[in-house]
């Protein structure tokens, strides 16, 4: 309002000066209605310049009470609505009579995507600023353009992607195993790759299996043959002494740990093993056999015979067992026992041609009949 009073103060020292004393002056009565009538005419255009230069360097005064709620409910509106559209400015407060008319148009702002965040608008209260500050009023105005631009810029952003809900609790159950059935199903699985030849395989899964019960025979004496015919002796030989060590009244084990020894060109140890078993039934004969071959190898003439003994005794019909008791019985120097086995060992199939041609030679240096 500066401006105006400065107006004002110009039409004043441009008004004629009293008229000197003598001189005739105008009526009062002719001079007061065109003074009056100048000055508002004057008042009231310089009154519509100035709001139409404020109107103009703004599109829409917005209030400072009802800006901050326009705002929110645009940053505010929901996915997939309609655009939002800025309420008419409020009229500016001036002190002159007349009112600057409201905007004509509104600043539309595109429809935010889903879940927008709320804008903050730096709030600058027209109330603030004196109504006769126009350069104030001017900045007041671009902060409002600004506030706009900026709200219109968010407005074209990309939608935030929506953030993921947390998973469910899952419920987690632990399963323990017994050791049995951790066997059960190792043996399982063994016995199928057996099935379909997969040695190597169904090897591992035995010894998995015997890891959790190492009593289990069956597994025990396949997993013997595996290793055996991999070519493993001394692997096998510790598979069998570990069954050994868990049955010792086992005869099947404690043969096939002999025999594997004697293989191994063991005989001290492979009989070792055969001590300490007393047998019976169709195992005997092959316990005696093996006994008796070790201890004749060794030179233990009275446990070999002791063997053969058992032998004849069992199986009299085998010329081997005849013949072994006749070798220990001449070894020993018991000439008759020797000369009686060796004449039924010649009465009995099974000899090869080499032993018969011993046992004839040896009875006519015995004085027997061939």
């Amino acid at each position: 309002m500066s401006v105006i009073n400065q107006m004002l103060r110009d039409l004043e020292r441009r008004r004629p000066s009293a008229p000197a004393a003598g001189q005739p002056s105008a009526p009062a009565a002719r001079r007061w209605p065109w003074s009056v009538l100048l000055l508002g005419l004057l008042l009231g255009g310089l009154i519509v310049l100035l709001g139409q230069r404020l109107w103009l360097a703004s599109p829409a005064a917005v209030d400072a009470k009802t800006q901050p709620a326009a705002v929110d409910a645009v940053a505010n509106a929901p996915a997939q609505s309609p655009p939002s559209v800025l309420p008419p400015a409020s009229p500016l407060p001036s002190t002159a009579a007349s009112t600057v008319p409201p905007a004509t148009e509104a600043t539309t702002v595109p429809a935010a995507e889903p879940e927008p965040q709320a804008v903050s608008i730096p709030a600058v209260l027209l109330a603030d600023v004196p109504a006769d500050d126009a350069e104030a009023m001017a900045r007041q105005q671009q902060v409002v353009l600004e506030a706009a631009e900026e709200l219109a810029t968010f407005a074209d952003l990309p939608a935030l992607p929506a953030e993921p809900k947390p998973p469910g609790k899952l419920a987690v159950t632990t399963t323990r195993l017994s050791s049995t059935e951790l066997a059960s199903k190792a043996a399982k699985a063994a016995d199928e790759a057996y099935q379909q030849r997969r040695y190597q395989q169904a090897l591992e899964s035995y010894r998995e299996a015997l890891g959790f019960e190492p009593t289990r025979l069956d597994w025990r004496l396949r997993l013997a043959e595996l290793t055996l015919a991999s070519g493993d002796l001394e692997q096998t030989r510790l598979v069998l002494a570990d069954g050994v060590s868990f049955h010792p009244r086992d005869v099947g084990l404690r043969l096939a740990l002999a025999n594997l020894l004697r293989e191994q060109q063991k005989p001290a140890e492979a009989l070792a093993a055969l001590e300490g078993l007393v047998t019976s039934g169709s195992e005997a004969v092959a316990w005696y056999q093996l006994r008796g071959g070790l201890a004749q190898q060794l030179g233990q003439w009275p446990l070999a015979r002791s063997s053969y003994e058992q032998l004849v005794v069992l199986a009299p019909t085998e010329g081997r067992h005849w013949l072994g008791l006749g070798l220990a019985a001449d070894a020993s120097g018991d000439s008759a026992t020797a000369r009686q086995a060796f004449g039924r060992a010649l009465s009995l199939p099974g000899l090869s041609a080499t032993s018969r041609d011993y046992l004839t030679t040896r009875l006519e240096q015995l004085g027997g009949k061939p």
